[in-house]
């Protein structure tokens, strides 16, 4: 029944895990008209191994162009990874949690989650349901597309690399390292890692990098490129005394600069101006850099309503105390405040909760003139080169186990950004425990080991 719904799916593509007694009898049970090709530990007419698929050979090659693959169950596990990402995978009873799968698996989900699939298996009835699975993973692949996938973890490779505390994420860097040799199919290797260096040494470092340290030798193919530019090789010993550093930081109270001049410029910046004073008479938070812990009943990947609702609190509470305390900094006696997430969607959800709380129109920044308040909503991407008086860092992730993934999240130039936009008053919020146990990312678990 199966073949026969596939049959008359058009131009569609599957993966079906099955027995090996299947694997066995295979030939007799494909309509005419349908290509196929099974994955087993002997190979045969119909039949390719693990090792060959692993190897690339060329009789690999044939999968890429069947209708229906069939894989021995107990090696899906073992091939998942070379196989095509844009086939559906159908009855998968493994429950393993692999790349391959992937997709299926995550459309599945949002079907289910909204309604409108009850089953992960095709039937006759199932013909719109099936179209729209293929839709959506091909809408995911659209998205998350290889040279995405790859750019992405190269460049956060990079933004580890400058580090001035590299041993606390040397395992991270080599996370991604593992996760891009994953991704390179084996036939094609060299080829690909030889360009992906070139990426590295011309297109990910800055002008300042080059002008310190030059290109690898391996990235300059041509003699002529070979002539000593100061691109090429750089300053040299000269370097020093031609580069200056802006050392001292004239924005933030110093307990909140604390943590970014010490793991992220190793304290070689970002040092304290003695002669600021951003010292105030707020008692509504311990110190000037404070941790607001929010456990929340459920999963949050990309929005965070109970962050949200927490914020509000706060604001409320802040603004008893702006309200009969003008700002003195001010003309005007207002008292800024940034409420910053890595999320567009909790974006959405702080704005909608935010301006309700206020009673105002739901909107990205708002004034409560007779609080001595102005509000912006902002993500961090967006707020860069901006500060306020008090900002809110809404940190959205929260797990009571496994499920929810660190994402984007560790990216250190996101975070550097979000933690040095506060002039007095810097407060993060959320599950401090999810960040303590967490091991993606060292520097986000420091930052919740020294947060109180």
């Amino acid at each position: 029944n199966l073949t026969s719904d596939i049959r008359e799916l058009k131009g569609y593509r599957f993966t079906i895990p099955v027995g090996q007694a299947v694997i066995a009898d295979i030939g007799s049970m494909i309509p005419s008209g349908l290509s196929y090709t099974c994955i087993a530990e002997s190979s045969s007419d119909d039949c390719v191994t693990p090792s060959d698929i692993i190897r690339g050979t060329d009789e690999s090659m044939r999968i890429y162009g069947s209708d229906l693959i069939f894989v021995d169950r107990s090696l899906l596990k073992l091939v998942s990874d070379y196989l095509p990402a844009s086939n559906i995978l159908v009855n998968d009873y493994s429950g393993e949690n692999n790349r391959y799968s992937y997709f299926s698996n995550h459309y599945y989900s949002v079907l289910k989650r909204t309604g409108k699939s009850k089953t992960i298996f095709f039937d006759r009835e199932r013909h719109e349901g099936a179209e729209q699975v293929r839709n959506g993973i091909n809408a995911l692949i659209r998205k998350a597309d290889w040279a995405g996938q790859i750019a992405w973890r190269i460049s956060r490779q990079q933004e580890l690399f400058m580090l001035k505390d590299l041993n606390s994420d040397s395992t991270t860097v080599q996370h991604y390292q593992d996760e891009i040799d994953r991704r390179i199919p084996y036939a094609y290797k060299e080829e690909i890692e030889s360009y992906l260096n070139l990426l590295r040494e011309l297109s990910m470092p800055s002008i300042l990098q080059l002008l310190k340290q030059g290109i690898a030798e391996s990235a300059i193919k041509s003699i002529h490129e070979r002539k000593n530019t100061t691109l090429n090789r750089g300053f040299g010993d000269d370097y020093n005394c031609r580069c200056t550093c802006l050392d001292y930081q004239n924005r933030m109270h110093r307990d909140i600069s604390k943590f970014s001049r010490e793991h992220i410029y190793g304290g070689e910046a970002l040092k304290d101006n003695e002669r600021l004073d951003r010292e105030w008479g707020c008692k509504l938070f311990k110190s000037h850099a404070v941790w607001e812990n929010v456990e929340t009943p459920k999963n949050c990947s990309n929005d965070n309503p109970y962050e949200a609702g927490r914020i509000a609190e706060l604001i409320r509470r802040f603004a008893e105390y702006a309200r009969n305390n003008p700002n003195e900094n001010n003309p005007e006696g207002i008292w800024t405040i940034a409420v910053l997430t890595y999320y567009k969607r909790q974006e959405e959800t702080l704005k909608r909760i935010l301006t309700e709380s206020a009673g105002v129109a739901c909107r990205r920044s708002f004034s409560l003139p007779d609080d001595n308040l102005h509000v912006e909503i902002f993500t961090v991407d967006k707020y860069q080169g901006k500060e306020a008086d008090l900002v809110f860092i809404s940190m959205v992730k929260s797990s009571s186990g496994k499920g929810v993934s660190l994402g984007f999240m560790d990216s250190p130039n996101r975070l550097n950004v979000a933690l040095t936009r506060a002039r007095f008053q810097r407060v993060i919020v959320g599950n401090r425990d999810y960040f303590l146990n967490q091991s993606n990312s060292p520097l986000l678990k420091k930052l919740a080991e020294e947060s109180i």
